[in-house]
C-alpha cells in the first residue's frame, strides 16, 4: 500500500559551495610546497633570496589557516543543515512540510550555544518548529532547543542549548565584574548567567525588587552580590535591616545605617523618605523626570521582611515601603525585599506589585511560585518549586518586560564573601589596616 505522505523534497538544501574554498586552498598548499623547495635550493647560495621565500612562506601559513576556518565553517554548516533536515523530516515520522526550513546561517553565541537562522517556506510556520522541539533537540543532540520569533516573518531563530551552564557551582570572573562596577558608569548589575552562559543583570536603578525562596536557596548570595556592587559605587548610600542579625552583619562597616529591629526600620525608611524627597525637590529645580548618573544610588534591603510586618509596628513600616518603592525608583533608590516563604497572608500583595524586578529561588509550592512571578508563571513553564535543593542559587528571574529568565546566581563561598567584604572598608579604615 502506498503511502500518501509525500517525502520531503532535498532540492532546497542546497549548501554553501565549497569547491571554490578547497581549490584556493589546495593552490596555497602547491605554493607553499614549491616556495620551500626553491628556499631549500636558494639557501645554499643567496641569504637575501632565502629571507624573502621565508616571508612568502609565512604569508602562504597565514592564508591557509584562514582556508582552514573556512572548511570548519563549512563543515559546521553542513553539519547543522542535515540536523535540521532529520530533525524535521522525523518529527513522529511525518514531515512537517514538503521542503523543511533552509538554514541560512549558524551562529556560535557561546561555549556549548548556537543559533540557527533559518527561512520558514512552504506554510511551514514558527508553531510547526515549537511542536517538533522535541525531535529537533534530540537531532541535534542538546539539552535544551528554543524557538524564537526571526526579524522577518518568514524567519525563525532556533536556540541550541549543547551542554548546561549550571553544572559549575563555583563564578569566574566575579572580581573582575566588581573591578568594572567600580572603574565605569554602570547601567545595570551582573548577578549570574542564564542557561546559554549569557551574563543576567538587574537594573541599576531597579525600583523595588522581590526576592523569594527556602532557606539555602541562594537569596542571601544574591542580596551580598547587590551590596558588594553598591559598595564599590562612588557615594552610594546603603540601608541595611536584618532582624535575624547573621545574613548582613559583615557589611556594617559599609552600610550608611544599619538596624535589626522594626523601631531601627522605620527610623532608616523615614531617613531614606528624607533623601528621597530631597533628590525630588531638586530634580524639580532642574526641570528633570528622573535621576541621572549625577545622583548616587541607593540601596535599602530588609532581609527577612516577613518578620518586620508582623509586628506591633507592622502598619507603619508598610506604608513607609509603600510609599519608597512606588516613588523611589526615579531618586535612584533601589528597595529589595527578601523572604523566606512569601504569600498573600505574609507579604501584602500591594507591595508585591509595586517590584517589577522579581526573583524566584527554590519553592516548596506551585503557589509559592506564583505569589513572586506572579499568578499563573507556574503552569505557564516557570515554577520555582520545581527546583531541586542541590541548585543553589538558581531562579527564576522576572522584569517585567518579558517572560522570566531561567539563571543561576554568581555563587560567592564563604571565602570570598570575606574577602569582599574587606574589600569594601571605607578609605580611612583601609589606611588603618
Amino acid at each position: 500500500m502506498q503511502s500518501n505522505t509525500s517525502q520531503p523534497k532535498q532540492d532546497g538544501w542546497k549548501g554553501a559551495k565549497p569547491w571554490p574554498e578547497i581549490a584556493a586552498s589546495l593552490v596555497v598548499i602547491g605554493v607553499g610546497i614549491l616556495g620551500y623547495v626553491i628556499w631549500y635550493r636558494l639557501s645554499m647560495t643567496s641569504v637575501l633570496l632565502a629571507n624573502v621565500v621565508t616571508l612568502i612562506e609565512l604569508a602562504s601559513i597565514g592564508i591557509l589557516a584562514v582556508r582552514f576556518q573556512g572548511w570548519l565553517h563549512i563543515v559546521w554548516w553542513i553539519w547543522w543543515r542535515n540536523r535540521l533536515y532529520t530533525g524535521c523530516t522525523r518529527a513522529n515520522g511525518v514531515p512537517i512540510a514538503e521542503s523543511p526550513p533552509r538554514l541560512r546561517r549558524a551562529t556560535r553565541v557561546s561555549s556549548g550555544c548556537w543559533e540557527l537562522d533559518v527561512q520558514l517556506r512552504n506554510g511551514v510556520t514558527q508553531a510547526d518548529l515549537e511542536r517538533i522541539s522535541d525531535s529537533l533537540k534530540s537531532s541535534f543532540k542538546a539539552t535544551r532547543v528554543t524557538i524564537h520569533r526571526g526579524d522577518r516573518g518568514d524567519r525563525a531563530v532556533i536556540e541550541v542549548q549543547k551542554k548546561s551552564f549550571f553544572r559549575n557551582s563555583r563564578s569566574t570572573g566575579l572580581q573582575k565584574r566588581l573591578r568594572e562596577t567600580a572603574s565605569r558608569e554602570i547601567r545595570s548589575i551582573p548577578i549570574g548567567i542564564d542557561e546559554s552562559g549569557r551574563e543576567v543583570s538587574v537594573p541599576l536603578r531597579a525600583g523595588g525588587v522581590v526576592v523569594g525562596g527556602l532557606p539555602g536557596s541562594g537569596k542571601s548570595n544574591f542580596v551580598h552580590l547587590l551590596v558588594a556592587h553598591f559598595a564599590r559605587l562612588d557615594g552610594a548610600k546603603i540601608y541595611l535591616v536584618d532582624p535575624k542579625r547573621v545574613d548582613l552583619t559583615g557589611w556594617q562597616h559599609r552600610a550608611t545605617r544599619f538596624g535589626v529591629s522594626q523601631d531601627d526600620a522605620i527610623s532608616i525608611l523615614d531617613e531614606v523618605i528624607g533623601a528621597m524627597t530631597e533628590r525630588y525637590q531638586e530634580l524639580e529645580q532642574l526641570g528633570k523626570r528622573g535621576s541621572g548618573s549625577d545622583m548616587a544610588p541607593m540601596l535599602v534591603v530588609f532581609e527577612e521582611v516577613t518578620a518586620l510586618i508582623a509586628g506591633p509596628r507592622a502598619k507603619a513600616i508598610e506604608e513607609r515601603l509603600r510609599q519608597v518603592m512606588a516613588l523611589g525608583r526615579a531618586a535612584g533608590i533601589m528597595v529589595v525585599l527578601v523572604a523566606q516563604r512569601p504569600g498573600v497572608d505574609t507579604l501584602a500583595g500591594s507591595l508585591r506589585d509595586l517590584a517589577e524586578t522579581r526573583i524566584a529561588f527554590r519553592t516548596s509550592t506551585s503557589d509559592m511560585s506564583d505569589t513572586i512571578l506572579g499568578r499563573g508563571s507556574a503552569t505557564s513553564g516557570f515554577d520555582a518549586s520545581k527546583i531541586t535543593a542541590d541548585m543553589r542559587g538558581v531562579g527564576y528571574l522576572s522584569t517585567g518586560e518579558r517572560e522570566p529568565t531561567y539563571m543561576r546566581c554568581h555563587l560567592v563561598d564563604d571565602t570570598t564573601l570575606q574577602e569582599l567584604q574587606r574589600s569594601s572598608l571605607p578609605p580611612e579604615m583601609g589606611e588603618e589596616d
